[in-house]
């Protein structure tokens, strides 16, 4: 395990300096000039604008640029914000928080609705639970994020007066008003995941449940709840393990807009308002986070390969 772990590692090194660069690269060739945001309205002499282009290193050609940013990044020093003029990692650790909570409870809330939707549409083929279940499946995935949580927001908080329509609560100054706040927008990130996986949960399990093991369980008496839980769906994991790791990198994407429509001060917030005030350190360090999250998540699955089918973890 330990040999799989450590070549999975290695493996990301070149992942994450070809995402480096190319984010390097399109931050800097895009229009605008952070100097414009950092003196803002007034309009100091050319001379001050060189001066600032100078002591941030914008007078450096790219390469230039980037090995210096690297060579910083790989000690952990990702710089300084252009907008706060705080170190780029505490900006992070003081977002990161809030996205790890949303997507954790978004992943939990989809793998609720979509464990027990997809089992109940795959063993009842055919039938209403499973037109029911693939239509609440294809409508969460045809829905878009931003519209649904629009609309959450007009029934829920400007029309019912239930919940928050934005804003956060950390959990250590009061977990209930954390929760209500999250509502909204754990239901808007997660629904979108739950719908695909119900689809991939249904197409798993449909293509084993006619097996030849399936029918040997049924056929010694075994309960169809102890079919279902020990045989069905333990050698349908692997495709459903597959899926949930790439949805979970999408999931982080999908973070973005929601924290955005939420007024979240998360890392996707942090990424768009870096975008408009270009904030380069700050995007480039948020995104390479994104990255490894992504990385993380693959790892992750690779390692749950091992435990799922000891035949994996022999070869």
């Amino acid at each position: 395990m330990g040999g799989i772990v450590a070549r999975r590692l290695v493996a990301f090194v070149p992942v994450l300096v070809l995402t480096s660069i190319i984010v390097f690269s399109l931050l800097h060739l895009a229009p605008g000039d952070p100097v414009d945001v950092i003196v803002g309205e007034d309009r100091p002499s050319a001379e001050v604008l060189a001066q600032i282009r100078e002591d941030l290193g914008l007078d450096q050609p790219l390469p230039v640029q980037y090995w210096t940013w690297l060579s910083r990044a790989v000690q952990g020093d990702f710089g300084y914000s252009y907008r706060s003029r705080r170190p780029v990692m505490q900006v992070v650790a003081e977002r990161l928080p809030l996205t790890v909570e949303l997507s954790a409870l978004s992943i939990l809330f989809g793998l609720a609705i979509a464990l027990p939707l997809g089992t109940i549409a795959a063993l009842n083929r055919g039938k209403w639970p499973d037109a029911v279940a693939t239509a609440l499946a294809g409508l969460g995935t045809s829905m878009p994020a931003y519209w649904l949580g629009i609309l959450l927001i007009f029934t829920f908080s400007l029309g019912l007066h239930l919940l928050p329509p934005s804003g956060y609560v950390r959990i250590n100054e009061d977990l209930g008003q954390n929760l209500r706040y999250m509502i909204l927008p754990v239901f808007t990130l997660g629904s979108a995941y739950s719908a695909a996986m119900i689809r991939f949960v249904r197409a798993s399990l449909l293509e084993h449940i006619g097996m030849d093991y399936i029918r040997t369980a049924r056929a010694k008496g075994l309960a169809e709840p102890v079919v279902v839980r020990r045989h069905l769906f333990r050698n349908a994991l692997i495709p459903i393990v597959t899926i949930l790791g790439v949805e979970t990198g999408r999931l982080l994407g999908g973070a973005i807009l929601t924290e955005t429509i939420f007024a979240l001060p998360g890392l996707g917030r942090l990424s768009v308002d870096s975008i408009l005030s270009r904030d380069f350190p700050t995007m480039q360090a948020a995104v390479m986070f994104m990255t490894v999250a992504v990385l993380g998540s693959n790892l992750l699955v690779d390692i749950a390969y091992n435990y799922i089918d000891p035949r994996i973890r022999v070869r």
